[in-house]
């Protein structure tokens, strides 16, 4: 009874996080319970890892935020402050990968 309960806290489109935050921190509150903390996702269920990805930056905050227009099963974080994004893809790109 407490997994769906726990699933949907996971999967919230919430933003009222501690602004001191980081990329890491962020990624493992939105990202994580898909992509797995490692980001080499879930592949038995379709989900892709982060950790490999080719987008740059501003295309990854963007799939984050607006999502690929019905191309992409991800949930779309539209209440997300760019500042949020950015420490996201950020730490996607430059320590998620070096891991």
């Amino acid at each position: 009874m407490l997994l769906p309960f726990l699933f949907i806290f996971a999967c919230s489109d919430t933003h009222d996080h501690n602004k001191q935050l980081t990329g890491k921190e962020l990624y493992k509150i939105h990202c994580a319970n898909c992509h797995k903390e490692s980001g080499t996702g879930k592949f038995l269920k379709g989900v892709p890892p982060s950790k490999y990805t080719q987008l740059t930056p501003q295309e990854l905050i963007e799939k984050i935020t607006q999502g690929e227009a019905n191309k992409s099963k991800m949930q779309i974080f539209k209440a997300m402050p760019k500042e949020e994004a950015d420490k996201i893809a950020l730490f996607v790109i430059h320590e998620l990968k070096k891991q």
